[in-house]
């Protein structure tokens, strides 16, 4: 568990089995002695979550709980934010060491939402990451990552480099699990780079058992045994007792592999002496299970047995499931050993269920082989061969990274979807979110009707710029011919009068004629001034609907003419939670939110030569590579798309820590050929259309808070540029199932 935050935040998710129930510290004596006497509820507060930690840390779950809600009601009660949040907090421990996830994550997720209104990242991404341990727990790696990503941006963000290492940790983990083992050893290597520069003897530590654990999945195990002997010799110089019992463990491990039984045992008794002496149950569950495993395979089958069921005792105890998976394959492998296929395969069958419970390939391929071994001896030819073509099919697909992804997201999005249910059911959001929607809906299009409104006003006062253009000019043609007649009409009149008048009105006539050609050129440039005013103005108006491309050929030939363009790139953003945050908002703060979020994200597309399309209530659309095409526009509006979402980023830890609300984005990519033109009579709009600019929108509803999500067409011109996650085949409205992949920016040595 990271340990990343202010001192009033325990973050605690340790081990938790049912071991016999030791006597209470010397501490929580006296902190019981002093709640009967504390009459201030703030001070009360403070020592009744102070008690629960250390109830926590000796493995005293069910007496902690009572202490923690009541904690939690009386920080409810009189308005104590620091109380609430640490109580939330220690009952999603105690729930999730309890075996109780469901409970467990629902508490981390009020634990996030109360660090969130406090603005501290740090305590956010710790949430983050308490979240992600127990959607690890419950076999969905996808949700997991994803809220592993979150934790690791902030982490980056505000520059906390140990809390970031301790991330990258958990994410290896997973990419492990899922068998992608060049991410996990990638950011296991990243973690220990940092842990070395900051100092971090702990974290040092923690990042060599790790890789060690990672050589020894692939069988390397001389280089798992060196990298688990220096991460000894670092946590007993720093007297760490659990890291110290969690290295010998993995030598012990190491050797077993090796198949040096005498070392392996040697190691793991102890690291079971010294996880007894601490009361590391999840530890002592894992040794036992190892030691069980190799009394098996030196034919000691009452050992065995012995080690391996009291390992699954209390694994059953705690709900690891995985633990309890792989503690069920070993008591079939010892039943079977001993020539008992009865018992063996009913302990392979509960195993394979809750394998397949977790999507673990590794687990699946076990207890898959197991049933084949077990259905062959008791002559069930159909059923050994339905194991075994399962055991075949999880052994490519652990050969196969491609294969094994395709498995897993599967898996994944059934159980995601159950789970989600549960979540939205139980927190009774069914409701507000159809409300929510009913709303959403209603609000768009009075704002598009507005923009529209807004735009016909633009185009009514390009048209009244032009009609005043050619009034002015007909006004001076006319004032210009009616001047000159009366001037010839003055010269005859002049020519019928006397002689001896002639030369004066010559020069009357002279001096008059000269004044009006100087009235009238005054006036010319005076028109001419207003003219040229009027024309800018209403240029600037058409190229703020228009590109300027298209807004030339519009005043040169008076139209301007489809086309179709083979590829463009179209993003579409939208602000999760709008309408329900605009309720919460007068309208000049709504109003001032958009305008900058707008602005900044035209100011984003214009660096990278993207084509702003038009907004739509909180919906912004833009697309790379037209009017005029070009070769870049993929990679232009991914990188466009990511300065975005961090720049939502920034303006979300801003609006936290003033104690305002803020938008949350998704952005959808997509990569296709559209339609590009103008429509309508009395106003022009310039906008594309095509079943790309659809998938972009499908795209973005499909799309994480905080991500931006791409389709395989965008991915496969863009995958040398940026890190891509894929998310598999997700269903969509209309499309079906579509591949789509979370990008960011291409990782970096840290």
């Amino acid at each position: 568990m990271r340990k990343k935050v202010p001192a009033f935040l325990i973050f605690v998710i340790c081990g938790a089995m049912a071991l016999p129930c030791r006597a209470q510290s010397p501490g929580i004596d006296k902190l019981l002695k002093t709640l009967e006497t504390t009459p201030s509820d703030t001070l009360r507060i403070n020592l009744l979550t102070d008690l629960v930690g250390l109830l926590i840390k000796t493995d005293n779950y069910d007496q902690a709980l009572p202490y923690s809600k009541e904690a939690l009601d009386l920080s409810i009660k009189i308005k104590f934010p620091i109380g609430y949040g640490r109580s939330l907090n220690q009952l999603g421990n105690i729930y999730q060491e309890q075996g109780n996830l469901t409970e467990a994550l629902k508490y981390y997720q009020l634990f996030l939402k109360a660090m969130q209104a406090l603005g501290d990242p740090d305590a956010i991404s710790a949430a983050y990451n308490n979240i992600s341990l127990v959607l690890k727990a419950q076999g969905d790696y996808v949700q997991a990552l994803d809220y592993l990503g979150r934790s690791l941006k902030l982490d980056e963000i505000s520059g906390n480099q140990l809390g970031a290492a301790q991330t990258m940790i958990n994410i290896a983990s997973i990419y492990n699990a899922q068998g992608d083992y060049a991410k996990a050893i990638e950011y296991h290597t990243k973690s220990l780079d940092i842990f070395e520069k900051t100092g971090s003897q702990k974290g040092v530590s923690s990042a060599l058992n790790n890789i060690g654990n990672f050589y020894n999945n692939q069988h390397q195990t001389a280089k798992a045994i060196e990298y688990h002997t220096r991460s000894l010799e670092i946590r007993r110089a720093i007297g760490d007792k659990k890291g110290i019992g969690s290295s010998l463990h993995n030598l012990g491990n190491a050797y077993e592999s090796q198949k040096d039984y005498a070392k392996a045992i040697e190691y793991l008794k102890q690291s079971l002496s010294i996880r007894e002496a601490i009361g590391d149950k999840q530890g002592i569950a894992s040794t036992l299970s190892v030691l069980g495993s190799v009394y098996k395979s030196i034919g000691d089958y009452p050992r065995a047995f012995y080690y391996a069921s009291n390992s699954l005792k209390i694994r059953e105890t705690i709900g690891d499931k995985k633990g309890l998976a792989s503690s069920l394959s070993a008591l079939s492998g010892i039943y079977q050993a001993q020539n008992n296929p009865a018992e063996a395969i009913t302990y392979a069958n509960r195993s394979m269920k809750i394998a397949q419970e977790l999507g673990n390939v590794k687990l699946i391929k076990t207890a898959a082989e197991l049933q084949h071994e077990c259905y062959k001896v008791l002559n069930r030819p159909d059923s050994a061969l339905i194991s075994y073509e399962l055991f075949i099919k999880m052994q490519d697909s652990l050969d196969s990274e491609e294969n094994q992804r395709a498995i897993l997201q599967q898996e994944f999005k059934y159980e995601y979807a159950k789970k989600e249910l549960a979540i939205q059911k139980e927190l009774e959001l069914a409701a507000l979110r159809f409300e929510f929607e009913k709303k959403q809906d209603a609000a768009r299009t009075e704002k598009e009707k507005q923009a529209l409104r807004f735009e016909e006003q633009l185009k009514r006062t390009q048209l009244e710029a032009d009609y005043k253009e050619r009034q002015l000019t007909l006004e001076a043609e006319q004032s210009r011919k009616s001047e000159s007649a009366k001037l010839e009409q003055d010269k005859k009149d002049a020519v019928a009068q006397a002689e001896i008048r002639r030369k004066e009105f010559q020069r009357n006539a002279f001096i008059g004629g000269f004044a009006l050609m100087l009235l009238l050129a005054s006036t010319f440039f005076t028109q001419r001034n207003r003219i040229n005013k009027e024309r800018k103005r209403s240029d600037e108006l058409l190229l703020n609907i228009l590109p300027l491309e298209v807004a030339n050929q519009l005043k040169s030939n008076g139209k301007a003419d489809a086309t179709l363009i083979d590829q463009v790139t179209v993003m579409f953003t939208d602000f999760q939670g709008f309408t329900q945050l605009s309720e919460a908002m007068s309208p000049n703060e709504l109003v001032q939110d958009l305008n900058e979020c707008f602005s900044a994200f035209d100011h984003i597309c214009e660096k990278y030569g993207i084509e702003k399309i038009k907004t739509i209530g909180d919906a912004y659309m833009a697309a790379g590579g037209l009017p005029i095409p070009n070769q870049t526009h993929p990679g232009d509006v991914v990188q466009a798309a990511l300065e975005i979402r961090d720049f939502m980023l920034q303006m979300h830890l801003r609006k936290m820590k003033q104690g305002l609300p803020y938008f949350e984005i998704r952005i959808g990519i997509h990569t296709g050929p559209v339609v590009a033109g103008i429509v309508g009579v009395k106003k022009f709009q310039y906008d594309i259309w095509g079943d790309t600019v659809n998938s972009a929108n499908r795209l973005e509803s499909a799309c994480a808070i905080g991500k931006v999500n791409i389709s395989q067409t965008t991915y496969e011109r863009v995958k040398e540029q940026f890190d891509c996650v894929p998310r598999g085949k997700v269903a969509v409205k209309g499309k079906g199932e579509l591949d789509m992949f979370f990008v960011e920016k291409r990782a970096s040595s840290l």
